[in-house]
């Protein structure tokens, strides 16, 4: 995945409030807001919960390659990486709002979120101690 997929799927799961889903078919995240052309859309295409999960949780692994293994990429180095980690948690705090009856979903998503808190963490303490994006 290219960092501006990475950027703009943050973006989007930052964007996310209570009762959204996440279409997740294609590279680049879509939010679904309207429930119930959310409902029959979703089941249209085939959408499910597993496969946002997977999705989020490959998107989740890439930032932490990016945060583990710094490069010289302009597109991550010209925004605030730490704020848009910050939102996106927010964002997937109130996708589990969306998902409170699945407690495995949630349970997931709970596992997600902690990874991402703690990479975000990782980068506010690294560039406190010298900057890496």
């Amino acid at each position: 995945m290219d960092s501006k997929t990475i950027l703009i799927n943050l973006k989007i799961l930052g964007k996310l409030d209570t009762g959204m889903k996440v279409n997740v078919k294609n590279s680049i995240f879509v939010l679904d807001d309207n429930v119930w052309k959310s409902i029959i859309t979703r089941r249209l295409r085939g959408d499910d919960r597993n496969q946002t999960y997977d999705k989020i949780s490959h998107l989740i692994t890439e930032v932490s390659k990016i945060i583990d293994q710094p490069t010289d990429d302009v597109i991550i180095e010209s925004v605030d990486f730490k704020e848009i980690l910050d939102a996106a948690i927010q964002g997937l705090i109130k996708l589990k709002g969306t998902y409170q009856d699945d407690n495995t979903f949630v349970a997931k998503l709970e596992i997600e979120i902690n990874l991402l808190t703690r990479l975000a963490n990782k980068l506010k303490k690294t560039n406190n101690d010298e900057s890496i994006i």
